[in-house]
């Protein structure tokens, strides 16, 4: 019996065939953007052109037929009334897109009772890029659509109708039950607009355990999702995830896959609009970057089901990375998301001369003053759009570091009194202009590269500072700066504590203090400085030498015994000229680490984030390690050295646990491999 079935369909496909073929033969069908194909299984003939509601085809088979003989650009499928499939539909193979649906654009079939219906625990196979939308679908049990990594989309008005209790729909964007045959490196697309869905899978279920390479790419832009799997299913591992959320409304996500699963590659996820209960970032090896702005989130963690997958992760040691905007999300639900290694505040407030909006967006600039109240209780940044000038401010206090940029690249800010700084803040593509002062005491002011100076301009520096860029008189009561593409006429230090580095740019006079100051520190990477004036330090004096230059020295004032080091073994302190005396060669080796840096490890701004570096550069002659900022250990360290070697956190009078927050976190075991001393430092285990 279903060999006679199965000779009636061959019959008929080919019967049809034969039928559009002879049809087109004696008309001109002219190529459209798109082409519409009716179906009626109640007055449709396979006999029919399909190309009106007049001349409707009875069954899909034709219709897709039809289709594919057109060449069309867009082949719209309309069902005109009730259409039941009793069993699975796979589609003939296709290269324009498919559209399944109701509405022609003239009429609303689906307003007069039609309907794409199915029996039960049913599939419907793509075969090439397909639509469904403004379609009433029924079912009962299971009806699962599997994409066969041919991009599937449930566009607007879909509804999915089963009888209370049944199973639900599934959308599978890969393979189900695929073999060892099967291509593993294809990429998975689908949307989803609207329309009540069990499941998504954006990869592969059940089948051999195969490892996919392609990208799951997943958009929601409405509907309801009870459960999605944006990695494979079932044995199956995945590589990529592109998620993105607009609207809608998902109860669950399983970034991974079942909790089994692996993504060896990526998750980039979306944010956008509508809700999502529970997010599970398992298992990813290299990076996740979650874009969080606006989706209603109520609980979300990255971790690991495994600990082969941890281990995995720790090699790999990737950023698990939270971008997110302060206006829709209060710092405790950020806090609450778990298992992210960076988090990165994009939040933007748009301040104008005189306005009185609330901030949020170009259209509705707020004050100067409003927009950085904002900035200073949600953190990100400050857009200034047009001309602003100020007279005497000071910033509200933020323990975030808030960037102040310019909307457009005619913004100015001007300074005509004291600005002062409240926690760190930083200037960016943006014209600073105005004769007044910039006080930096209660943080450190950054500029970038991108920092224009207004002619005429003479702004006069105070405190702390990053500066890579602009050109500034003077910075007075310095304390710890660096300089890294600025020019300045002049830098003095302050009378307890200086810090100064520089790597580029340019100094006129570099003078320690104007009275006396207990400890001076000088570290030279690159940069130009025409003149050192050591005077008056009392207490600790150094001097460290990587490169750059100097042009010259001078000695004012009683000074302690300074220490100079340097990476050239044949600079000495003769070279320091008039102030040879004041220095006594070391041959101390340092070197900084913290998270995230690429440097090479000389000093604080030039900070690596290699532990074996580290140890290599220090294996023979000792030294000290300084963790400069938070470091983490994710590889197993046993590296051999001659001498003894400190790890601190505390050096040449700095305690970077209090600025930055500086601790050694342990991910996996330490060995010493010499003789080994943590001194001012806080140890943390992580697993």
């Amino acid at each position: 019996m279903k060999l006679f079935h199965r000779i009636i369909r061959v019959f008929l496909t080919v019967w049809c065939a034969m039928l559009f073929f002879s049809v087109f033969c004696m008309t001109t069908l002219a190529v459209e953007e798109k082409t519409c194909f009716y179906v009626s299984a109640s007055s449709g003939s396979d006999k029919n052109s399909g190309l009106s509601a007049e001349q409707p085809v009875r069954s899909l088979n034709c219709a897709m037929l039809a289709a594919v003989m057109s060449k069309t650009e867009k082949a719209v499928i309309v069902i005109t009334d009730e259409y039941f499939l009793s069993q699975a539909q796979t589609e003939l193979v296709h290269k324009m897109p498919f559209v399944f649906t109701t509405n022609d654009g003239k009429t609303d079939y689906g307003a007069k009772g039609a309907k794409l219906k199915f029996g039960k625990g049913l599939r419907f196979f793509l075969n090439g890029e397909t639509t469904f939308e403004n379609i009433a679908i029924e079912y009962s049990g299971t009806l699962n659509f599997v994409a066969q990594y041919n991009p599937i989309t449930f566009g607007e008005g879909v509804t999915h109708t089963r009888p209370e209790g049944e199973s639900g729909v599934y959308i599978v964007g890969g393979w189900q039950d695929p073999g060892k045959g099967k291509a593993t490196d294809l990429d998975s697309h689908i949307t989803v607009n609207s329309g009540n869905i069990a499941y998504v899978v954006g990869g592969s279920r059940n089948g051999t355990d195969l490892t996919f390479t392609g990208t799951h790419s997943i958009t929601v832009n409405g509907g309801e999702i009870k459960t999605m799997y944006a990695g494979s299913l079932n044995k199956h591992k995945s590589q990529n995830i592109d998620l993105t959320v607009n609207g809608g409304r998902i109860q669950t996500l399983y970034v991974n896959g079942d909790d089994a699963r692996v993504v060896n590659g990526t998750a980039n996820i979306k944010l956008f609009g509508g809700s999502l209960s529970y997010a599970y970032i398992h298992n990813v090896i290299q990076d996740v970057t979650v874009s969080l702005f606006g989706t209603k989130v109520e609980e979300m963690k990255v971790d690991y089901t495994k600990s082969a997958y941890l281990s995995l992760q720790k090699q790999a040691n990737r950023p698990k990375t939270l971008i997110y905007s302060g206006h829709a999300y209060t710092a405790e639900e950020i806090s609450s998301f778990t298992g992210f290694t960076v988090l990165e505040n994009q939040t933007v407030v748009y301040a104008k001369q005189g306005a009185t909006g609330d901030g949020y967006s170009v259209n509705s600039p707020a004050s100067f003053a409003e927009a950085m109240q904002i900035a200073a209780k949600i953190g990100g940044q400050v857009k200034i759009i047009g001309n602003m000038q100020l007279d005497t401010y000071t910033e509200p206090v933020h323990s975030e570091k808030i960037t102040i940029s310019g909307d457009t690249a005619d913004a100015e800010l001007w300074i005509h009194g004291e600005y002062t700084l409240s926690g760190d803040t930083c200037f960016e593509e943006l014209t600073l202009a105005g004769k007044g002062t910039v006080n930096a005491e209660n943080g450190i002011l950054e500029t970038k590269d991108s920092i224009r100076l207004s002619s005429g301009s003479d702004l006069l520096l105070l405190g702390s500072a990053d500066l890579g860029g602009g050109t500034f008189s003077e910075l007075r009561a310095a304390k710890n700066v660096r300089i890294c593409g600025a020019t300045l006429e002049k830098i003095t230090g302050c009378d307890t504590e200086t810090h100064v580095e520089v790597t580029s740019g340019s100094i006129g006079t570099l003078c320690t203090t104007d009275s006396s100051i207990q400890v001076f520190t000088l570290t030279m990477v690159g940069g130009n400085v025409d003149k050192v004036i050591f005077r008056n330090v009392t207490d600790r004096l150094v001097y460290r030498v990587f490169g750059g230059k100097v042009s010259e020295y001078a000695v004012e004032g009683e000074n302690t015994q300074g220490k100079l080091s340097a990476e050239d073994t044949t600079f000495s302190t003769k070279m320091l000229g008039a102030a040879e005396s004041l220095f006594t060669k070391s041959d101390e080796a340092v070197f900084f680490l913290r998270d995230g840096a690429n440097g090479s490890g000389k000093s604080v701004y030039d900070a690596s984030s290699s532990m074996k570096t580290a140890y290599d550069f220090l294996a023979e002659t000792g030294g000290t390690i300084v963790v400069c900022g938070p470091y983490t250990m994710t590889s197993a360290a046993n590296f051999r050295h001659e001498k003894p070697i400190v790890i601190t956190s505390r050096y040449n009078g700095v305690d970077y646990t209090k600025r930055e927050g500086a601790e050694l976190i342990f991910g996996i075991n330490f060995y010493c491999g010499g003789d080994t001393e943590f001194r001012d430092i806080t140890l943390t285990a992580n697993g």
